[in-house]
């Protein structure tokens, strides 16, 4: 065994620490509350020893292992109580630990994952934790955890893939979740539903002594002696966000739609930096349905993906031309999101991809259910009423597919959908539409596919053989397509102990972040990362919290 897999977690915190405070300056050093903070009330409607924001897997995590502790908590969360959870209730429910005596090649294979984005020490004190995550988590639920082969590595082909192993406690949807929610009852801490934080209270000298949050239409303060753990998720659904950071727009989240950035915009007026921004865990495909979620302007998103069985069926952006090998492995934001957030701006300054359109023909829509509303892995398919066919045709009824007895008519179809939905989609998103799409353009497209379909070589994108056929029996079908993201991993910097850092990398004092908001992984991703992230980082979050000097 290696001296890093010796250090017990006591000593790598305070060395991790160490790293901090000698790479960043004094992190006791005080500041000034900027003139974004909220004002410190003359009177508290509650106090406390910390305050948690979000209810996902690291705001459940923080609040467990702060009351487990002795201290006074309370949760506040933005959604009521039907919708409580975030992403982590629609997750897979599953997560990654190093394998026994293997946390040196875990670390490595995190840094080669994160390439260069995150700090060694953040990094290790991640992993350190993770060692101890199953053993956690079975105290938590009295389950088990049983490795599974997904994702199990997700990328082998990196140094270090081969320490890592997957987890969960068997399969069924939020089979994680809710142990840990009902431990939070047990554990007697309260939740309040419907009272969305908004601004950091800063004391003169910069400490962050509370959260002002609405309840009730009300101004509702918080006060927290030791510190305020932020877990709100990520921005997948504030577009205005999307616009500034991600590197190609409109991206649909498959999570909550309550993820829209709160806790980011306040960390950023209490100073703090930002990292990750630009990553996404985005692939195929959005199918944005003719309805709104509830209390919002934006549609309901519906995650698809083409079955196995299914090859006669083609992908072709707003031009009518086939841009990648329909059947690239789909990894958590690699795979597919490349190829998808295309900028052309020699010729149409564009996203020539987005929406971009799936084509297939009789054979392939019954080849299964697109979507597998069983499962609720979606905030669609865990909150929605609408059910989906297992052969499909129920969205065509609907006309969520479009349908047609030819391909000219099928395309006459599409060029009205997507000059209507590029006009009215979303007020952020003035589309022009500057598409060649024709009829032309995309029974070319599909004689050349065919014809590679009976070479049985694809000679553009190198699509398999095996997962080819031609697209020739009528009727034809089509569906509008957008890039979707399970989640952001971007938000405020924090350091090893978890907490927020400003740009001078120094912490901002009492403030910690947790979860996917300003995620460690900042390029790479395999699957099951933001969830024990989650658990771990609430976790580091709340023991460092506790051990602040009560303001």
């Amino acid at each position: 065994m290696s001296s890093y897999s010796k250090l017990s977690r006591r000593k790598f915190v305070q060395g991790a620490a160490g790293t901090v405070a000698a790479t960043a300056g004094v992190a006791t050093a005080t500041r000034a509350a900027p003139a974004s903070a909220a004002a410190v009330p003359s009177r508290w409607d509650k106090e406390v020893d910390v305050v948690v924001a979000g209810t996902g897997f690291a705001g459940l995590t923080a609040a467990i292992t702060a009351a487990e502790a002795g201290a006074s908590v309370v949760i506040i969360e933005k959604a009521p109580s039907a919708d409580e959870g975030g992403n982590s209730k629609v997750s897979g429910q599953m997560w990654w630990t190093p394998k026994s005596g293997q946390a040196d090649g875990a670390l490595t294979y995190a840094k080669a994952m994160t390439y260069g984005t995150t700090p060694d020490d953040c990094l290790a004190a991640l992993i350190t934790e993770m060692t101890t995550l199953n053993a956690w988590v079975q105290r938590q639920t009295g389950a088990t955890a049983q490795t599974i082969s997904v994702f199990s590595p997700e990328h082998p082909g990196l140094p270090g893939s081969s320490a890592q192993q997957s987890y969960s406690i068997g399969t069924g949807n939020g089979l994680l979740y809710k142990p840990l929610r009902a431990r939070v009852d047990a554990l007697k801490i309260e939740v309040m539903y419907e009272t969305p934080a908004q601004q950091l209270v800063q004391s003169a000298t910069g400490d962050v002594v509370g959260v002002l949050s609405r309840r009730g239409g009300n101004p509702y303060y918080l006060r927290a002696r030791k510190g305020v753990i932020l877990a709100c998720g990520g921005f997948e659904f504030d577009f205005e966000m999307q616009k500034n950071f991600m590197p190609a727009w409109p991206i649909y989240g498959r999570g909550t739609p309550y993820n829209t950035g709160d806790g980011i915009k306040m960390c950023q007026s209490a100073g703090a930096q930002l990292w990750h921004m630009t990553t996404s865990l985005a692939g195929f495909g959005a199918l944005l349905l003719p309805k709104n979620m509830p209390g919002t302007n934006i549609p309901w998103v519906a995650s698809l993906s083409m079955p196995s069985s299914a090859k006669s069926f083609i992908m072709i952006d707003k031009n009518g031309n086939r841009f990648m090998n329909e059947r690239n492995p789909d990894r958590h934001g690699s795979g597919q999101k490349e190829y998808m957030l295309f900028f052309d701006g020699v010729n149409n300054a564009d996203f020539t991809r987005i929406p971009w359109w799936t084509v297939f023909d009789a054979d392939s829509i019954n080849k299964g259910a697109f979507m597998n509303s069983a499962m609720a892995f979606t905030w669609f398919t865990a909150h929605a009423s609408q059910t989906w066919s297992s052969d499909n045709h129920e969205a065509v009824d609907n006309g969520w597919i479009l349908r047609a007895n030819s391909i000219s008519e099928l395309v006459d179809k599409m060029r009205a959908v997507q000059s209507t939905t590029q006009a009215s989609l979303h007020s952020t998103f003035p589309f022009t539409d500057r598409s060649t799409l024709t009829a032309a353009s995309v029974q070319a497209t599909i004689d050349k596919y065919n014809g590679y379909c009976t070479s049985g070589s694809d000679r553009d994108f190198g699509r398999p053989a095996s997962g080819m056929a031609p697209i020739a029996k009528a009727p034809f079908y089509a569906m509008q397509n957008y890039p979707i993201a399970y989640n952001t991993q971007g938000g405020p910097k924090r350091n090893a102990k978890c907490q927020v850092v400003g740009l001078d990398n120094q912490p901002i004092s009492h403030l910690y972040s947790a979860g996917e908001m300003g995620s460690y992984f900042g390029w790479l991703y395999n699957g099951g990362s933001n969830i024990a992230e989650c658990l771990c980082s609430g976790q580091i979050a709340a023991r460092n919290a506790l051990a602040e000097t009560s303001v």
